[in-house]
């Protein structure tokens, strides 16, 4: 191990794929996270929204331009992010600043952790669905 350690050694590993959906990926990725950071590199789990990244790939469609307004909606800001939001959140771990931060889990979700659906109730049903 002290041969590799030297390779990853102050080195930023960003693992993706690594999801909270229960699945095979969590194990996965926490288990590449401990190998990495136990040969000396910082170790960033990087979960993506895959509903969100979609958005993005299929354009805007009524159905897509929906389900932005339910995602925004659904959380205390009440505005969807974007890439740069996740990014920026991942550059700061990344920093010397958060040298000391480690196995948690930061939700960059614009507040939809924090409330549960009931109290967001209302919002949600004034968003109207496209006509079908």
């Amino acid at each position: 191990m002290s041969e590799r350690r030297g390779r990853v050694e102050g080195k930023v590993a960003i693992v993706t794929g690594a999801g909270s959906t229960p699945g095979p990926g969590i194990a996965t990725g926490r288990a590449c996270a401990i190998v990495l950071a136990r040969e000396g590199a910082r170790v960033l789990l990087a979960d993506i929204n895959p509903e969100q990244a979609l958005y993005s790939v299929t354009g805007v469609t009524p159905e897509t331009e929906y389900r932005q307004r339910l995602a925004a909606a659904s959380g205390l800001l009440g505005t969807n992010g974007d890439g740069w939001d996740v990014g920026w959140a991942a550059a700061f771990l990344a920093s010397d600043e958060a040298r000391w931060i480690t196995g948690v889990v930061l939700p960059v979700d614009g507040g939809v952790m924090a409330v549960t659906p009931l109290m967001m109730a209302p919002h949600l049903r004034a968003e109207r669905p496209p006509p079908a």
